[in-house]
């Protein structure tokens, strides 16, 4: 192994394993840090109306969505605690925080203690994780799981045992010997088995990171002969349990694709995933460089791309033993950007769900930053980057998204029994807002919010119904029903942008 790439056991130096520790603490202090600053974003409305009550409601839910269910009951256990956006965000900060644990621990074992501590601080810092530890979206939980499962994957591919002992055979040695770490091997199968299926069943784009794991462990078949049949049935029987996993879901997620997915249904109803070149490109710089840089996020992606060839360059000239990991990074993002040109453009959608890409690619950055030379331009690159990382942090956090919460207030404070909202034509804004109108106790129509129907007033006749309609519609979008239709019996009352949001009031007249 070179000798910038060290064994932890022969890393005596106490400071790193503390250091280490106390990002991991750090990330709870990021994760939570303004996490009631904003205004719940509408998904995460939907997220609240979908597991807020019992778990068969919430998988009936899910079954009309494109989504498998785990974050969702999850959810759903966890709003026993509360129904604040507190606790709704919560489960997501401390998910992204215990992910920062697995993320250590997996580069410690495959880099060292040194290379892991830069590991874990990259992805502890970077905007992007800390977005998505803040929203009541699967992203978190999916990255936390992915996580998980790398650390057992790491695991797996550094123990001989994993060559010369057929699975689940240390735990039975152990329970027989007493001697419980025989069984250390074991439980990084477990970790890698349930950890991969959970993470698909939480967002079904974690596959790609189970074919990066394929590919990966496919490259070290080849490359290391000794143990190689038994490590490869050893794999298979791996990837037979944790497809089985997903598999639960699997009859539901046929439904989901002959109802949601088909690309009649994407272009109708989903048109979001229909995803241009221009936004891939926005999708791949916040993912890739230091997302909430704005003009001068190219910069970073550039400067990563150096780091992250340096680190593939060094892993190949050097022949490091735990190099092949980095495949997991290179694999997933291949075969979608290949897909995106050939088969379909949701495939540059599924990338933007790619949050758990950051695990193995924190490592990748480390590495590559432990890999320059001299020694100043290392500490230079790891420099700039987390400069980049403390701006783009300062600049999501001083973010103003749509304030659905003032907006519901607002409209909660001044309405009338038989009062109405029109939202847009999308839907957007009506999970946040109805969110805050139930937290007061509010009811109006047009968000009465059910599994069976989404409750949006659509047409004039509807609207003509309400004494008064609000309409609350987002900058660059379309009311459901158009306002000239209301015009001739109702007349504008009131007229107010709310940030981005644009709120009117129509009133009938008399």
């Amino acid at each position: 192994m070179p000798s910038f790439v060290a064994d932890p056991r022969r890393e005596p130096d106490p400071w790193l394993e503390r250091a280490a520790w106390l990002v991991v603490i750090l990330s709870l202090w990021v994760n939570f840090h303004n996490i009631l600053g904003t205004s719940l974003w509408n998904d995460e409305g939907y997220s609240f109306f979908a597991s807020n009550k019992n778990f068969p409601t919430t998988i009936g839910w899910i079954e009309t969505e494109t989504q498998p269910p785990l974050y969702y009951l999850a959810l759903t256990a966890w709003l026993g605690l509360g129904h604040g956006v507190l606790v709704l965000r919560s489960l997501s900060a401390l998910a992204m925080s215990l992910g920062a644990v697995f993320v250590y621990l997996a580069a410690r074992d495959l880099f060292g203690r040194k290379i892991a501590v830069v590991a874990v601080v990259l992805f502890v810092l970077n905007p992007y994780c800390v977005m998505w530890a803040q929203k009541a979206r699967p992203y978190a939980l999916q990255t936390m799981l992915v996580a998980l499962s790398f650390w057992g994957f790491a695991g797996i591919v550094l123990a001989d045992r994993a060559r010369t002992m057929v699975l689940g055979s240390g735990v039975v040695a152990a329970f027989r010997t007493r001697t419980w770490s025989t069984a250390a091997t074991d439980l990084r199968w477990f970790a890698y088995i349930v950890g991969g299926g959970l993470a698909m069943l939480t967002q079904h784009p974690a596959g790609f990171f189970v074919l990066g794991c394929n590919c990966a462990m496919l490259a070290l078949l080849i490359s290391r002969r000794a143990g190689a049949l038994r490590l490869l049935i050893n794999w298979s029987v791996a990837q037979l349990l944790l497809s089985g996993i997903w598999l639960l879901w699997f009859p539901e997620f046929l439904v989901q694709v002959a109802n949601q997915l088909t690309p009649e249904h994407i272009r109708q109803s989903h048109a979001i995933f229909l995803v241009n070149p221009r936004q891939l490109w926005g999708i791949l710089s916040n993912l890739l460089g230091v997302s909430n840089m704005w003009k001068v996020q190219p910069v970073f992606v550039a400067l990563n791309a150096v780091i992250a060839a340096v680190a593939l360059y060094s892993a190949v000239h050097r022949r490091v033993r735990s190099g092949f990991v980095f495949i997991v990074v290179l694999a997933p993002l291949a075969v979608c950007l290949a897909a995106y040109v050939l088969v379909h453009p949701v495939f540059g959608y599924v990338i933007s769900t790619f949050c758990w890409l950051l695990v193995p690619y924190s490592m990748l950055l480390a590495f590559g930053i432990w890999s320059l030379r001299p020694g100043v331009l290392r500490w230079l690159a790891l420099g700039v980057l987390l400069l980049g990382c403390a701006r783009g942090l300062q600049n999501y956090y001083a973010e103003t998204p749509p304030p659905l919460d003032a907006i519901a207030k607002y409209i909660g404070d001044h309405a009338q029994p038989g009062d109405a909202i029109i939202f847009s034509s999308v839907g957007s804004g009506q999970f946040g807002v109805a969110y805050y109108l139930q937290a007061a106790d509010r009811s109006l129509a047009g968000v009465e919010i059910s599994v069976q129907d989404d409750g949006l007033i659509t047409t004039a006749a509807a609207a003509l119904q309400h004494p008064r309609d609000w309409v609350v519609v987002p900058n660059g979008e379309v009311p459901a029903v158009d306002p000239a239709a209301l015009e001739g019996t109702m007349r504008l009352g009131f007229d107010q942008p709310f940030g981005s949001v644009r709120v009117q009031r129509y009133d009938r007249r008399e």
